[in-house]
Order: structure tokens, then C-alpha cells, then sequence
């Protein structure tokens, strides 16, 4: 790690939208923090799932859409955005990175066509829960929206090692010894089970009603085939739905869906996916939105990431970048996340992040929408917390 690296870090992990190596990660979160599922959750989780639960436009009041705050207004208006990044924004980073002031998270990249095909995935990849109210958590043995905790997860949810407990409570023998003698004014539950203490912590992102949550949360997904997508989707909200809401409404920590047109990895121009999907066809994306936007319910917001196109700045770039953009609006879109590079500048071939091409974005989705304060992420050139202001006041961007 060079002075640069460890200066960024140390100083603040809140970015506009974040970039960190995958060699620092997992030095500050993932082996700090595991979780397994309860099996208890499991099960539950599973008959749940045996119930028919379609998100279809039928089932949803188009008249609701009324009543429902914006989409920016729901993410409670961030301004420090975790971007998504594959391998690397699981709920151990997230967890660090809220702690450091971050305000929307996104997951990382979920696969469609994998996903919906295999459990195992949806079980590895997807790291978001049901979330539950206060009394439904009366029983202690209903471990319903409860994670199971290993000892240095329980220990990172705290912001403690065990030495640092010694310390502070030199009574103590053990930290289950004091996570039992502390359970009543913790988070977190903990019991013994077959000769073993075991913990779970409530799981705390979102918000059981998706409004104005504090810790908003987004699942971004990736493919080129609309109903994959619209399945994912429904597969995602199914996983995490509360198990008590109305058929199809509903209540857990998703925010929205993210479309992920910004990737410029080979294997995404191999995936059709990404910033190749985008450089393929318009189209294809506006159709995967205005079907999402039709499949979902309405308080599921539907965002998209995008590179800037080549040459923009140019008469030519700067009318195909108008385009996309206004396209993505009218399909539906309520938030674009963009990237101030193109496909072309990825791993050596990275330049500096263009502000401009960014501001323009800004200026074209509001002007199109109508709307003074459609939301734009800012995506790139941010290495220190004092880049955010300079780059949103550069821009206009919202975050």
C-alpha cells in the first residue's frame, strides 16, 4: 500500500462514489467481520419463498405513485455514495464504510441470468436481509431477520477486539461472558446452543417501510435480457420482503435496483452487460427499465449506471451523451449514476476523470425531466473527503 493509499484511507472512506483496492478491503473489513446465516432464518426463509409473491403491475396501484415521496427524497438525499464494486461491497464493507460516514450504499454487481438459476449464488451474493419491526422481535427464539454472528463479527459490529474488552472490562473472563451478562442492552442476542455460544445481531440497513431511510441501500444487478432481469429483481425483493407484507407490496431494505451500463471489463463485453451493453444498443437498456419499472413495485426506485460515450466535447460525443441520457428518462429512470470516463479508459488507458462531460449529464437530465433536482451521481476523481464538495459544486451533481 503506497503513503498516498493509506493517507486516503486513514483520512476518510467517504467518497462521492468510493474506489478501494480489493488487497485494502480485505485487510480493514472482510476478515474483521463474517456472518452465516441463521439456520432458523433459513427455513423460514425458504417457505417463504414456496408462497407465489409477483411484483406484476396488476398488483400494484399506479395511483400510489402519488403518495410516494421521490426516489432521492427516499434515499434521504446522500451525498457520500459507496459504489457498487464486485467482490468488494459486501455488508462487512458496508457496515465499515456507514461507520466512516457513508451515506448510500450500493451491493455489488449481482448477475442476472446466475442468479436466477442457482440458489447457491443467490445464497453467496446476495448479503441483504428481511428486516423486522421492534415487536417482532418479542420472542427470543424467533430468529426471523436476525444474523448469525461469528465471535470477530460480533466484535467488528462493537468496533472492538478482544483485547481492547480486557481493557475495558477486566472482569470479564471471556467476551461471551460479557456479551451474556450485556445481552438486554445490545443489539445483538446471544445463547447457548449445543455447547456453544452463539450470537446473532439485527440486521440494520434500510428501512422496514422505504422511506427516508438513514441507511439506504441499493442492489444493482447486470444482464442484457429483460425478463432475466425483471425475475432477478422480483427474486431480489422476494428474498428480502418482509414475510407479513401485503402480496405485492413491498417492505425491506432495497431501495431500489441499480442497471449496471457502466462496467468496461472484457468479460462484461463478453456478458453483454455493462458499458458494452450501452455502446450496443439504447434501446436494449430503456427496454430492461421500462419493464422494471412496469414488474416492480413503485417504491423500488430504478437507477442506471453509464460511462460517458467516446468524444464527447465534440459536436458528435456531446449528441449521442444527450441522448442516452434523455432515452434513460423517459424509460423510467430515477437516478443515473455517471462514470466521467468512457469505455475506452479503463486499468493503464485511465485518464483523468472528466468534470465537465459530468456537469453535462446534470444539466441535459434536468432540463429534460423538468425537474430542477433530478438526482446525478458523480462517479470518479474523488481521492480525498475534501473532493466531494469541490466536485459537486464543479458539477451539480447531487452526490
Amino acid at each position: 500500500m503506497t503513503p498516498k493509499q493509506s493517507r486516503n484511507i486513514l483520512g476518510n472512506i467517504i467518497m462521492a462514489t468510493i474506489m478501494i483496492s480489493s488487497k485494502l478491503k480485505h485487510s480493514f473489513a472482510f476478515h474483521a467481520l463474517s456472518f452465516t446465516r441463521c439456520p432458523q432464518v433459513q427455513r423460514r426463509r425458504i417457505n417463504h419463498h414456496a408462497r407465489t409473491c409477483l411484483y406484476a403491475s396488476s398488483t400494484v396501484n399506479k395511483d400510489a405513485s402519488m403518495d410516494i415521496p421521490s426516489y432521492w427524497t427516499r434515499l434521504n438525499q446522500p451525498k457520500r455514495v459507496l459504489a457498487p464494486m464486485v467482490a468488494q461491497s459486501d455488508l462487512p464493507f458496508r457496515i465499515l464504510c456507514r461507520n466512516h460516514g457513508t451515506d448510500l450504499c450500493f451491493t455489488q454487481m449481482i448477475h442476472a441470468t446466475n442468479f436466477i438459476i442457482s440458489k447457491s449464488f443467490q445464497d453467496s451474493h446476495l448479503d441483504v436481509y428481511p428486516l423486522m419491526e421492534e415487536e417482532d422481535h418479542s420472542d427470543s427464539s424467533d430468529r426471523e431477520g436476525l444474523i448469525h454472528l461469528s465471535p470477530s463479527g460480533k466484535n467488528a459490529l462493537e468496533g472492538l477486539d478482544w483485547e481492547d474488552w480486557k481493557t475495558r472490562f477486566p472482569q470479564y473472563e471471556s467476551l461471551s461472558e460479557l456479551w451474556k451478562d450485556n445481552e438486554e442492552s445490545s443489539s445483538s442476542m446471544s445463547e447457548m446452543e449445543d455447547g456453544k455460544m452463539v450470537t446473532w445481531a439485527r440486521y440494520q440497513e434500510g428501512d422496514i417501510y422505504n422511506s427516508h431511510s438513514s441507511t439506504p441501500l441499493i442492489v444493482q444487478i447486470a444482464g442484457h435480457e429483460k425478463k432475466k432481469m425483471s425475475d432477478a429483481s422480483k427474486i431480489i425483493l422476494q428474498r428480502t420482503n418482509h414475510p407479513n407484507a401485503p402480496e405485492g407490496v413491498y417492505q425491506g431494505p432495497v431501495s431500489g435496483i441499480d442497471i449496471n451500463c457502466g462496467c468496461p471489463q472484457a468479460i462484461a463485453r463478453k456478458g453483454r452487460y455493462g458499458a458494452h451493453l450501452m455502446e450496443e444498443s439504447i434501446e436494449i437498456v430503456c427496454d430492461i427499465i421500462s419493464t422494471l419499472r412496469q414488474d416492480l413495485p413503485r417504491n423500488v426506485g430504478i437507477s442506471c449506471k453509464m460511462r460517458i460515450p467516446q468524444g464527447v466535447g465534440t459536436p458528435a460525443g456531446d449528441k449521442v451523451l444527450k441522448e442516452r441520457v434523455c432515452k434513460l428518462i423517459d424509460a423510467g429512470v430515477e437516478l443515473i449514476t455517471v462514470h466521467g470516463r468512457n469505455i475506452k479508459e479503463n486499468k493503464t488507458k485511465v485518464r483523468e476523470c472528466d468534470w465537465d462531460a459530468i456537469a453535462k449529464v446534470v444539466a441535459i437530465a434536468r432540463e429534460h425531466s423538468g425537474d430542477d433536482n433530478f438526482p446525478i451521481i458523480s462517479n470518479g476523481g474523488i481521492e480525498y473527503s475534501s473532493d466531494i464538495d469541490r466536485c459537486l459544486e464543479y458539477t451539480g451533481a447531487s452526490a
